[in-house]
């Protein structure tokens, strides 16, 4: 079992002060996430203080509560405890209740003892709030100043007791230590006063557990059901995502803004004429949802464009667009090899895109530039490259390198060194634009990457499993009908992920980024296919089969993820066709950060195959 702590204060020291009396509270085997406010006030004394808690508490939700099986309010008047009852599908407990009700199976009467008097009137307010004024003896204010919030508990211990034996003479049975500061001293100071003590945070902590236990539904009636989806704007993208939900719940959402990269096109001068369809979360390969339907591939109705970026790609197919923008994860690249047009995938970093829902590969996809041929690619990415100071991760493009591309050393790597299924039309297809590009006089070696050992996707899924448990899980668990299957499996391995899974995984990935590095010490560009086959029906999640055996899931995709845990440009473009007529693509791999000149050799590459390229766009 897992709860997430939430300290709206901003004081790390209490954070440490309640983690350590909350782990020492609940059972062996339950562990607790702690976070803490980023802005704020050091301790909430306020009501005005406790509307800014509020809101910091629905945020660290929001960031934090995707695996968790419950949630606590840190700190003790329960700032935004019934919002995160409404937003949340799982229990929230907060210290106040928490220490309320728990005092009230002890005594009949109970009283706060608390560090400062200006937080008589909020905790009043608190008491009157849950029903239990009738319940309280009173509150005690600690009335003098303090050196430091986080030693207030031992510091002024002795006029603490002194406050607890005034309540007792005035009625209380059980005294509550009200104020996360005071975390931790009903243990040291319980044998110098007469009733039992109640320490909030241990009282919350034991709650939560024991709420979680009961694994009780989300609400769907009544004043915690979950709020109706509206516009939002300003807000943070998790939170917007948890007051609007996800998936087919975003069918009523309305954008705030442009996405950086489609502001800077539009500046340009470009127009907007549409978004393109999408699997759900752009996790599938192929591209379908339960609130617009499928995609088809405009070369063969029969057949899928691939995913997650097909709606983008058979738009360009069918001469929609121009150009247009995807994502990738590798699929940017796919689904334009499937259909028959261009897509580029960015070093990571070199399109700044700070806006918007947050990925499930953080750090490794890419916001892409889409097109009919090259130039076209390569006008929308200068308009869109870029640095911005939100998006810490963004980076400059460096330029161009001067020398002319039949001078730089090429490398051709039909299965990447790897046990790669590969169906023979689509090998043959990638052969013959390989002997044409010599022939045309490119020098091209023949040479493998070498890569670490046991390299597969399997050892990297568990980063994007882990994203989208993390993103999508709360509402997977509340409303699993909500979710494409297919998404849910991912949702619930990434549920079952363990850290250490996720750290090898994000491990696992910098090693090939490392091994990839070292190939480009020797070469310039890596040529490979795009995909391991051609178009499959489209209602087929996968292929039956991919070079000549019983496809694996994913099997078909797998040459576009590896580049993008190395971190490098790749280009997909046409290259011939294959079984059927459809459309075979040829990959292009640069070092990271040579996003021009991936695009420089593309357009020359695409220049020197055009004469077998006539019957794509026929």
């Amino acid at each position: 079992m897992n709860l997430l702590l939430a300290n709206p204060n901003t004081s790390v020291a209490i954070t440490d002060q309640i983690a350590a009396v909350a782990r020492a509270a609940v059972s062996p085997g339950t562990t607790i996430t702690v976070v803490t406010a980023t802005d704020g006030v050091p301790y909430i004394a306020t009501r005005a203080e406790a509307v800014i808690g509020a809101r910091a508490v629905l945020e660290l939700f929001a960031d934090h509560a995707g695996s968790a099986d419950a949630a606590i309010v840190g700190a003790f008047g329960d700032p935004g405890l019934g919002a995160a009852r409404e937003l949340l599908p799982i229990p929230v407990v907060g210290m106040a209740e928490a220490a309320m009700l728990t005092a009230c199976m002890l005594g009949r009467r109970f009283a706060i003892i608390t560090f400062a008097t200006a937080l008589g009137p909020w905790y009043q307010e608190t008491v009157e709030q849950n029903g239990l004024a009738g319940r309280c003896a009173g509150i005690h204010c600690l009335d003098e100043t303090f050196a430091s919030v986080a030693e207030v508990a031992r510091e002024k211990a002795a006029h603490l007791i002194a406050l607890c034996d005034r309540a007792i003479a005035g009625g209380a049975e059980v005294c509550i230590l009200g104020g996360a500061p005071l975390a931790g001293l009903a243990g040291e100071i319980a044998a110098a006063v007469a009733v039992p003590l109640v320490d909030g945070v241990a009282a919350a902590a034991r709650q939560a557990e024991t709420l979680a236990a009961l694994r009780p539904r989300k609400a769907t009636a009544g004043s915690f059901r979950h709020p109706a989806a509206k516009p939002m704007i300003g807000l943070p993208a998790s939170l917007v995502r948890r007051i609007t939900q996800g998936s087919r719940l975003y069918r009523d959402f309305v954008a705030p803004r442009d996405a950086l990269p489609v502001a800077r096109l539009r500046q340009a001068g470009a127009v907007v004429i549409g978004i393109g369809n999408m699997p759900e979360f752009g996790a599938k390969e192929i591209t379908d949802n339960a609130v617009y339907g499928r995609t088809l591939n405009p070369r063969d109705l029969s057949r899928t464009p691939g995913g997650s970026s097909g709606g983008c790609a058979a738009a360009l197919a069918s001469d929609m667009a121009p150009i247009a923008i995807g994502g990738d994860g590798g699929s940017c690249r796919r689904p334009p090899a499937h259909v028959g047009v261009v897509g580029f995938k960015p070093s990571p970093g070199i399109v700044a895109d700070p806006f918007g829902f947050p990925g499930t590969l953080p750090g490794i996809a890419c916001t892409c530039p889409m097109g009919r041929v090259v130039a076209d690619v390569a006008a929308a990415f200068e308009v869109m490259a870029g640095p911005h100071a939100e998006d810490v991760l963004s980076v400059a493009c460096p330029d161009a390198s001067t020398g002319s591309v039949p001078v730089l050393r090429f490398a051709y790597s039909p299965l990447l060194g790897l046990d790669l299924a590969l169906d023979e039309d689509v090998r043959e297809t990638v052969d013959a634009a390989v002997t044409t590009l010599r022939k045309a006089g490119l020098q091209i070696g023949d040479a493998d990457p070498i890569w670490p050992d046991g390299t597969e996707e399997t050892r990297i899924m568990a980063i994007e499993d882990s994203g989208l448990a993390h993103l999508f899980g709360l509402h997977f668990r509340s409303d699993p009908a909500c979710f494409d299957p297919a998404i849910g499996v991912q949702i619930e391995r990434g549920l079952r992920a363990s850290a250490a899974d996720v750290a090898a995984a994000h491990g696992f990935s910098l090693s090939i980024g490392a091994a990839i590095a070292r190939f480009f010490n020797r070469f310039d560009f890596l040529i490979c296919p795009t995909t391991a086959c051609v178009a499959w029906p489209a209602d087929l999640l996968d292929p039956k089969t991919v070079g000549g055996r019983p496809a694996r899931r994913r099997d078909h995709a797998a040459f576009t993820p590896l580049f993008n845990h190395a971190r490098t440009p790749a280009i997909s473009l046409p290259c011939g066709t294959g079984t059927a007529g459809l459309p075979v693509g040829l990959q292009l791999v640069g070092r990271r950060g040579a996003d021009r000149d991936v695009l420089r050799a593309a357009a020359w590459i695409e220049t020197a195959l055009s004469g077998q390229l006539g019957t794509i766009f026929a």
